[in-house]
């Protein structure tokens, strides 16, 4: 859930102190989960990897110097692999990510990154 001042959060133009408009970004902690299956590339090969468990953090989108990130650690075999601060999204781009929802018919401003 994400936590943040209602002065932060989207609001309605038209309707000042109303905040309820939906939005892509989301923190997800503590999420577990077992029996996973996974598929690496790397330098044009593909591994396919079992992971009998995963205990993941990640966070979708910019709010308060948190972006875009994944972390946490899987289980390979009998090892524990932490997988450090990676890109939830190689791809991601504030702007293009505040596009997304920025056309909402009466949205006073985006979440401020």
């Amino acid at each position: 859930m994400l936590k943040a001042r209602a002065s932060t959060l989207p609001k309605w133009d038209s309707e000042p102190g109303t905040f309820d408009i939906p939005t892509p970004v989301a923190s997800i902690s503590a999420l577990s989960a077992t029996g996973l299956k996974a598929k690496l590339i790397a330098q044009g090969k593909t591994f396919r990897l079992d992971i009998p468990e995963a205990r993941l953090e990640a966070f979708n989108g910019s709010y308060r110097g948190v972006s875009n990130r994944l972390g946490g650690s899987i289980k390979l075999g009998d090892e524990w692999v932490t997988l450090g601060d990676l890109p939830l999204d190689p791809a991601f781009n504030q702007a293009a990510f505040d596009r997304g929802y920025a056309c909402t018919d009466d949205l006073k401003e985006v979440i401020p990154p």
